[in-house]
């Protein structure tokens, strides 16, 4: 049923909850964004510095200039 339609499931002292058909990749992705060492392993990534250049990248791999 869940993979058609969202179903609520309430229990008797009130509390609601609620299944639904997620695909995975949702899933990875919710949990990498709250996962807060992954979090600053993406901060620290985004600002390094290049270390080497495209053009020598590209010489480095025989890709020409």
């Amino acid at each position: 049923m869940a993979k058609d339609e969202l179903i609520v499931l309430r229990k008797p002292d009130g509390s609601v909850f609620a299944m639904s058909h997620v695909d995975d990749f949702d899933v990875e992705v919710e949990l990498l964004g709250n996962n807060p060492e992954f979090m600053a392993f993406l901060k620290k990534l985004s600002q390094e510095e290049a270390t080497i250049s495209l053009q020598d990248l590209r010489k480095e791999l025989g890709l020409g200039e």
